[in-house]
């Protein structure tokens, strides 16, 4: 999945393509510029973190955020950030990603779903 936001295609690279409720899973974002194709390697913070996460279920009242796994050592780097996400219930989620570059806030959306047992 892929979006092209302000000269940064920002590619979503997840493990399967439904995820798993009730469980922590990683995701992880690809960014490299429109013009050549090179990674992104000059994140700014932004509200603290190199990335923010947000997913909302499709409820409309269940939602995640993540910041990315500070833990892994490609973070910011070559253009890889991953996360770790935990979905609380089973559905769709309608998802946004946000990232700082040259001081501008890039916001990217996508949908995912997790799967499992109904509730």
């Amino acid at each position: 999945m892929r979006k092209t936001v302000a000269g940064v295609e920002v590619e979503l690279q997840k493990p399967q393509p439904t995820l798993p409720a009730r469980k922590t899973t990683g995701i992880a974002f690809s960014l490299r510029s429109t013009a050549g194709g090179s990674a992104i390697t000059d994140l700014e913070p932004y509200l603290g973190a190199l990335g923010h996460l947000i997913l909302i279920h499709q409820d409309g009242l269940t939602f995640v955020h993540s910041h990315p796994d500070e833990r892994a050592l490609e973070v910011g780097r070559n253009g890889a950030v991953p996360f770790l996400v935990r979905f609380p219930k089973p559905g769709l989620y309608r998802g946004w990603a946000q990232f700082k570059r040259n001081g501008h806030v890039l916001t990217a959306d996508f949908i995912l779903e997790a799967g499992g047992p109904a509730e």
